[in-house]
């Protein structure tokens, strides 16, 4: 039985992505001031929502833990930091470490401790599931109370997005929005819709709420923000997540778009290495032109580039090991079967 190719999801990643990047470039662009809360909007709702649609995709799959992001995040890692200590600032004293990820790899150290936590909350039982959602957020809420939960290991993102991935995780055995009816579907849209243009002008005006908070790695001393903020962050999360799920034109494939969808994993681990290139040599800004221009301009540039099979193929080639355990086990299988004969 051949599997629909869910289009939304698609749609939806190409989305976070193109903001993913579009956000990092917003943080080398001059003048970055004048767009502090186009930055803090994206931050408000991007990270818990790939996290989100990664938990609908999740599976608890050891070989797929170690092969698509442990070994990943090792290669990966070494190279940015050669980067940093050989190109970026040779100045620095060079350590390779590995407990605290270099600015966007925290996500393969999150996925790692999120897929490892599956059999903790993997039930069918829908109490069980609404008791562990809420069990997830306490813990994200308090855990910002301890100082020593923090940046190393992602050990701060893992547990205050956590809700995020396992409602992602619950969502594809549960109710689905094409299951309610055409008046309940609309009607839930115009709602989030609506909550979400609030929590824009919200995010906006207050200025209080740094994108510090939104990271989700900082304590509540260090952002100086408490525990009810981060619940208002949550909240707003989960608007926008509601939002992507019910968005009506989501549903379909769209041309270019879904495409690049399909490709967003080698996007969002390379994309860091031409953005620091860009920033070392201040590329994008020696033509003249609107900064803010540019930055797009160049994040289509990166989504383009990086958002298609040919990334895909040469990360899952020479960044995973799936090809070696595809050649091990074939090999292993072809010995079983002249054992047979």
């Amino acid at each position: 039985m051949i599997k629909q190719r869910l289009y939304r999801f698609d749609n939806i990643k190409f989305i976070l992505i193109f903001l993913v990047v579009f956000g990092h470039m917003l943080e080398f662009t001059p003048g970055y001031t004048n767009t502090h809360d186009i930055y803090r909007i994206i931050y408000s709702f991007h990270m818990p929502v790939f996290i989100f649609v990664s938990g609908y995709f999740a599976r608890f799959s050891p070989r797929k833990i170690l092969t698509t992001y442990i070994w990943p995040y090792i290669l990966l890692q070494t190279l940015y930091l050669a980067m940093v200590y050989y190109y970026l600032d040779p100045s620095l004293e060079k350590t390779f470490q590995y407990s605290q990820a270099f600015w966007i790899m925290w996500y393969l150290p999150c996925m790692i401790g999120m897929h490892m936590a599956i059999p903790l909350f993997d039930t069918k039982n829908k109490g069980l599931r609404l008791l562990y959602l809420c069990i997830a957020v306490g813990v994200s809420l308090h855990c910002g109370f301890d100082s020593a939960i923090s940046i190393p290991f992602s050990a701060s993102k893992i547990l205050v997005f956590m809700p995020f991935f396992m409602l992602g995780y619950y969502a594809k055995t549960g109710i689905s929005l094409k299951e309610l009816k055409k008046g309940w579907r609309i009607l839930i849209f115009a709602v989030s819709a609506v909550l979400v243009l609030l929590c824009i002008v919200y995010i906006a005006k207050r200025d209080i709420i740094s994108y510090e908070m939104m990271l989700g790695q900082y304590n509540y001393q260090r952002s100086g923000l408490g525990a009810t903020y981060r619940a208002i962050l949550l909240g707003i999360a989960l608007i926008w997540t509601t939002f992507f799920v019910s968005a009506p034109l989501l549903d379909k494939k769209i041309p270019i778009i879904s495409s690049i969808g399909q490709y967003t994993f080698p996007v969002f681990v390379f994309h860091g290495f031409v953005l620091k290139f860009i920033a070392k040599n201040s590329l994008a800004f020696k033509f003249g032109g609107m900064p803010i221009v540019n930055s797009l301009l160049i994040t289509i540039a990166v989504v383009l580039l990086f958002g298609n099979p040919w990334a895909q193929s040469f990360f899952k080639y020479c960044f995973t090991l799936k090809p070696l355990v595809s050649f091990v086990e074939k090999k292993k299988k072809k010995a079983e079967t002249k054992e047979e004969k």
